[in-house]
């Protein structure tokens, strides 16, 4: 069964548990850490939507859901010159 749906994001809650969030939409893509102490983990969903490159993060601070939003998954904003410009 495909989790990654906005369905299944939107479910996605502040305070929830990171095992909550596993359960429900699974392993993230990549984890990523916020922060000189590492103080924040940032966990990162890869999904297609409308023919867009998105991802989904979740910002856990203390096995807790601080809170989720969407946006541009970086690997897919490469920068591509105007005509005529040189790279």
């Amino acid at each position: 069964t495909q989790v990654l749906t906005e369905k299944q994001f939107n479910a996605i809650r502040a305070g929830a548990t990171a095992d909550e969030v596993l359960r429900t939409i699974g392993r993230p893509s990549n984890v990523g850490y916020v922060g000189w102490h590492k103080t924040q983990t940032v966990w990162s969903y890869r999904y297609e939507w409308i023919n867009l490159c998105r991802w989904f993060q979740v910002w856990l601070v203390d096995g807790r859901v601080r809170e989720a939003a969407y946006a541009t998954d970086p690997t897919c904003d490469e920068r591509r010159p105007f005509i005529g410009e040189s790279d």
